[in-house]
């Protein structure tokens, strides 16, 4: 069947594709559609699927493989240990870019309703540059949000304000990291790249995002402390040795962890590179010197994965693009921009690609990932969640890990 424009149940918008034929259409869940869509001159094969949020039963959130700050897990083996009888989860893609070694995320990441990296530019090493990038934001509303969202935390107390540079990430040259349990490894103690002095402070009370701390003894050379549940370290590069210093002195201190803009308490954050579709408009081909990615990123055919609202903020549309095989070529940034707003996304953006490009429906992958080995191992994936419990109380996190007491290795 040839389309143009393709119909989309997805309330009463008409979404728009551009010459694709509809291979096939499979209603997945109550407000939840799978189409597959070929295009066979280029070749484009895309399999897309369209979420109705008006129905309240279904909720997105992001999941760490292995359940872990590092790892890398296959997305289907990751929804099968996240889904349970009352949520289930009928579909998922794969999420943030990712440290090949280790898994851990190159951006922000919010997981469980709980911050657990912060950096205030991109953590990539194959990024042309360092910039903000756009990021992936779900409410704990179930609200879907992108923007180019800035770590923005701050320490503070007995008259001082200083701004946090990371949070379980390497601190540079007159900069502050936290890290917490979440890091799950002791905080880095090579002083002459990772940072020059660190502080332990007792957590004293948790509210959302802001802890209230109490400094726990002396500033000392790094030394592989390990936070665990009651206790974090705060880590400064050099030139950090005085303020932290003042903080130790200090009978409380205070940190604040939010973004800017800041849209309230979040469910889950992750990156991405970059936007695709801004207020309706295709800005995929200035992603390359927006957000710091190559050209050869953006101007050449890879596999992609994406995900749009639509201007009411109603229906999710998230695609994965199938490339450098038989059925497909995969498309650039400009294309995969294209296509995206023709689907009816008011806004989109990029999540990884490549060989990380999956896409997971009822337990079963239904695109054709690229790596020739098959389903490759990602760092995160973005799960949607059908509640079906009697009493429908929604999915609520249960930490990450928690923040604790510090202890040696």
């Amino acid at each position: 069947m040839r389309i143009l424009p393709l119909l989309v149940l997805a309330g009463a918008h008409a979404l728009r594709a551009q010459s694709f034929d509809t291979v096939s259409v499979t209603m997945v869940a109550p407000g939840v559609m799978l189409k597959h869509l070929h295009e066979a001159t280029q070749p484009w094969d895309a399999r897309v699927l369209v979420i109705d949020l008006r129905h309240r039963e279904l909720q997105l959130a992001g999941a760490r493989a292995m359940g872990a700050f590092r790892g890398r897990e296959r997305v289907s083996d990751i929804v099968r240990r996240n889904s349970t009888h009352d949520h289930r989860v009928v579909a998922a893609v794969n999420g943030d870019f990712f440290i090949l070694a280790n898994g851990e995320g190159e951006d922000d990441q919010v997981w469980r309703e709980q911050w657990i990296k912060g950096v205030p530019l991109t953590d990539s090493s194959r990024a042309a540059g360092r910039r903000v990038r756009t990021e992936l934001a779900i409410g704990r509303d179930g609200r879907v949000m992108m923007d180019r969202f800035a770590f923005d935390a701050w320490v503070s107390g007995a008259g001082l304000r200083t701004r946090l540079h990371g949070l379980n990430a390497v601190p540079g040259a007159g900069q502050l990291s936290l890290f917490t349990s979440a890091y799950d490894a002791a905080a880095p103690a090579d002083s002459t790249t990772r940072g020059d002095a660190e502080l332990a402070l007792v957590v004293r009370a948790r509210h959302g995002d802001t802890l209230d701390l109490r400094p726990a003894g002396a500033v000392g050379a790094p030394r592989e402390l390990r936070p665990s549940r009651d206790t974090v370290v705060l880590m400064g590069g050099a030139g950090t040795e005085g303020l932290l210093a003042r903080l130790a002195g200090m009978r409380s201190v205070r940190v604040t962890l939010a973004s800017s803009p800041d849209r309230g308490p979040l469910r889950s954050m992750m990156g991405g590179v970059g936007r695709l579709v801004l207020e309706g408009r295709a800005v995929g081909d200035s992603t390359a010197h927006a957000e710091s990615a190559s050209e050869t990123f953006t101007g050449g055919r890879h596999p992609r994965t994406a995900i749009g609202i639509s201007r009411d903020s109603l229906t999710v549309t998230i695609a994965v693009m199938d490339g450098r095989g038989e059925s497909g070529s995969g498309m650039s940034m400009g294309e995969i921009s294209t296509f995206m707003r023709d689907l009816g996304a008011w806004n989109a953006m990029n999540l990884d690609g490549g060989g990380s490009s999956t896409m997971v429906v009822d337990g079963r992958v239904v695109n054709h990932p690229s790596d020739r080995e098959g389903e490759r191992t990602v760092g995160m994936a973005l799960l949607l969640f059908r509640d079906e419990g009697p009493s429908r109380k929604g999915l609520r996190g249960s930490g990450a890990g928690g923040l604790g007491k510090p202890h040696r290795r």
